[in-house]
């Protein structure tokens, strides 16, 4: 994940109810460089849980994604995400 070194957990609360959860912490985008790199992890991140929710498992991210309103590149897609 473009050098995200993140946490990813199958989890079962109940035999029925599992979820994978991500742990996630990105690289503020502060100049060029780190922007580039911020931009590249979250495009990594969407394709891997966009391949975990594909096999029907809810997929849970949770973290720093030293993101703001302002940043468009962290705006959910439409895919049903939800922010807590």
């Amino acid at each position: 994940m473009a050098g995200l070194l993140s946490l990813r957990a199958t989890v079962h609360p109940r035999p029925a109810a599992a979820f994978r959860l991500f742990v996630v912490h990105t690289p503020a985008p502060r100049d060029g460089h780190a922007t580039s790199r911020w931009r590249a992890q979250l495009a990594d991140l969407r394709r891997e849980t966009a391949a975990t929710a594909a096999t029907g498992m809810p997929v849970v991210l949770a973290g720093d994604f030293n993101a703001t309103e302002d940043h468009r590149a962290a705006d959910g897609d439409g895919d049903g995400g939800a922010d807590a």
